[in-house]
């Protein structure tokens, strides 16, 4: 018997592979992490979604503990949206990384262990799409 399942592709492998495509805006958002990418629920967020997915995920003590002692960093952390909002897209990260498991901006997305792709296409009525995502090996 053959199982037909839609909206998927398998391999025969162990190996991981992401594919993912964007409007030409939800790109530019994504770039500037405005956007961050869901991967457990295959959609884009808000960096303020995120943000709030981070606050209900970790208590004021932990978030302080990670800046301070994990990242190192001298300033008051004030858990707040405002106060994400201030931080790099790069130290958000951390946070994400941390706190929320399958959360990630643009720039993290796939990690650091796996080959990454990012095209751009037009199509014939001159919208632009971008395909990206990752492959390799599950480590």
């Amino acid at each position: 018997m053959i199982n037909i399942r839609y909206g998927t592709f398998e391999t025969n492998s162990s190996s991981v592979h992401s594919l993912m495509i964007a409007t030409d805006e939800e790109y530019k958002q994504l770039v500037t992490g405005t956007l961050c990418i869901d991967s457990y629920n295959d959609e884009y967020i808000t960096r303020t979604e995120a943000t709030n997915l981070l606050l209900a995920n970790a208590s004021a003590e932990e978030l302080s503990y990670f800046w301070h002692k994990e990242l190192g960093e001298d300033t008051e952390l004030i858990p707040t949206v405002e106060w994400f909002n201030t931080i790099s897209i790069n130290e958000f990260d951390e946070f994400l990384r941390e706190f929320c498991d399958g959360i990630s901006s643009f720039s993290n997305y796939g990690g650091e262990y796996y080959e990454k792709y990012d095209e751009e296409y037009t199509s014939e009525h001159g919208d632009k799409i971008h395909i990206f995502g990752y492959y390799g090996h599950d480590y």
